[in-house]
């Protein structure tokens, strides 16, 4: 299903509004409609400026989380090429996994689905420190343990990473939401007169009321203009470890991802996030 963002929202909110103002008759406005539409603004102003602020400071800081963690593993991958070729060949193929398996979970948090490949760098930089101070001494002290010091940042990010994606607006609190934009409106409707000036502010302001509820549902679910906003960086990822780029076919359906057109060859996700991976690789001509 096409995922509808701020801007084809508010347009079809605008669509809809301007054939309802000029069709729908003129209706008899109900006693103290101008104290309900009053009341019904500002508790709506005051829980939307309140749930943009909270959902645009969850939204910048799980950005600096992500390009922190992004950094991260990419000290480890170049901290990887000073110990020997073996290891760096692991440590590529598990990053690979990691990243594929976390592009497949943009709003939720990804953190238990990719914890193995976590725990398998972890051991693998154990056993590669353990054989140094055996009788091979292969490997280079310094670097293994610059690698685990970055294995344990990035472990402290992707629990806040983990916190944070937590921090969504409740059931509860979007009803709320959807009923004081929904009286608005009616309220609206209700004082409009046959004016031009009257009609036109109606679906102004009831096209604005719905954008709103959009533009906040976008920041909950980290999307700017319907796009996920985190997927460049991770792709970024997938192209140092010479590997190719990892979407996943849901998010591209949905209009949430979109593959640049210079891309010649992919990987694409059948599956559904969650599933068995079943991935194949896609060539353009």
């Amino acid at each position: 299903m096409k995922y509808i963002n701020a801007i084809i929202g508010g347009f079809m909110a605008l669509i809809i509004f301007t054939i309802t103002t000029f069709m729908l008759p003129q209706l008899e406005p109900p006693e103290k409609v101008e104290l309900i539409l009053t009341v019904s603004s500002f508790l709506f102003a005051i829980f939307t400026g309140f749930f943009i602020s909270r959902a645009s400071s969850r939204y910048d800081k799980i950005l600096e989380i992500l390009s922190d963690e992004d950094a991260e593993w990419v000290t480890v991958y170049r901290n990887s090429k000073n110990i020997e070729e073996s290891f760096l060949e692991q440590v590529r193929e598990i990053m690979d996994k990691y990243y594929t398996t976390a592009e497949d979970y943009f709003e939720e948090s990804y953190y238990k689905p990719t914890i193995k490949y976590l725990d398998q760098i972890y051991n693998l930089t154990k056993k590669q420190y353990e054989k140094f101070l055996g009788k091979s001494k292969t490997g280079n002290p310094i670097m293994l343990s610059q690698i685990m010091n970055s294995l344990s940042r990035i472990e402290k990010l992707r629990n806040r990473n983990s916190v944070m994606k937590q921090e969504r607006i409740t059931k509860g609190q979007w009803t709320i939401l959807l009923f004081l934009g929904t009286i608005i409106i009616f309220s609206l409707f209700f004082m409009r007169t046959p004016e031009i000036f009257s009609q036109i502010t109606t679906i102004i302001l009831s096209t604005t009321v719905v954008l709103v509820i959009f533009l906040l549902r976008d920041l909950e679910n980290m999307k700017l203009i319907g796009k996920y906003v985190t997927v460049e960086s991770s792709q970024e990822i997938l192209d140092m470890l010479g590997k190719l780029r990892y979407y996943n076919q849901k998010f591209v359906k949905e209009g949430s991802i979109k593959i640049p057109k210079n891309l010649k060859k992919y990987r694409l996700g059948l599956h559904k996030p969650g599933e068995e991976q079943k991935i194949k690789i896609v060539t353009k001509e």
